[in-house]
């Protein structure tokens, strides 16, 4: 199926008889499904969810995004669901990243605390975090199941998560010259990793001697998006740089490779 043809039919989903007024009543909804729909095409979803599925996550969706722009407080209530889904998403974004040499598509690994070590360990983090087996729906039969589940689970996650982003720009949650989605995205997974060596008894990913430090930091990034400051990375920044560790770019990763 073209593109273009899914696109009209994901839209189709989105905007029933039910919704049809609210959206032509709020450019900022119509807006915010138009690209929602666009983004879902940009993923492999279509060939990896049912029609069914499609359309329960479509409705799904549609209401959320009609919370966002109904709201009296738009931002708030985009930046709450953001959150919420960043912290759906960064669980299976560090599972998904490859280790070296193969590449990266989503130019994570070259940041501090993201390793790609945790992919290979996909079944010993089944077997030993019962949050990672729900949220994939239980045991997966065999392995390949499980990077299946993984692989699903995790484009869902994106397309929500991508569209509420679209949200938030359109809604001027933004600093055009220090954004914050792409810093908060790094440090959820950077907390999320860490959470997952220390159940694999894995080395942290940071040197032994600022490793707490900087995970703690790290995990602070999602009480400043939380707490509605208007430009959470200088918040977050200046926060981190009173803590006297190391700049970002200094630290330097720890592989058990």
């Amino acid at each position: 199926m073209g593109a273009q043809s899914l696109l009209g039919k994901l839209r189709d989903l989105f905007i029933r008889r039910t919704a049809v007024r609210d959206v032509r009543e709020n450019p900022m909804l119509k807006e915010a499904v138009a690209r929602a729909a666009e983004i879902f095409a940009e993923t492999p979803l279509a060939d990896l969810i049912d029609e069914r599925r499609r359309k329960e996550l479509a409705r799904v969706l549609y209401l959320e995004l009609s919370e966002i722009c109904n709201a009296s407080q738009p931002k708030a209530v985009c930046r709450d669901k953001l959150v919420r889904w960043m912290l759906r998403f960064a669980p299976l974004q560090v599972v998904m990243i490859p280790p070296p040499p193969e590449e990266d598509a989503s130019g994570l690994r070259e940041l501090p605390g993201i390793t790609g070590e945790l992919r290979p360990r996909l079944n010993d983090l089944l077997e030993h975090d019962a949050d990672f087996r729900s949220g994939l729906g239980g045991q997966p039969a065999d392995a390949d199941a499980a990077w299946s589940a993984v692989q699903r689970s995790y484009w869902e996650a994106y397309w929500f998560l991508e569209a509420f982003n679209a949200t938030r720009i359109a809604l001027g949650d933004t600093k055009s010259e220090s954004d914050w989605y792409r810093p908060f995205m790094h440090a959820a997974c950077v907390n999320q990793e860490h959470l997952y060596r220390r159940e694999l008894n894995l080395p942290p990913a940071f040197e032994e001697d600022v490793a707490q430090v900087v995970v703690t930091a790290f995990s602070i990034y999602t009480d400043v998006v939380i707490s509605g400051t208007d430009d959470p990375d200088s918040e977050w920044n200046d926060y981190y740089a009173g803590l006297g560790v190391p700049p970002l770019e200094r630290l330097q990763p720890v592989s058990t490779n």
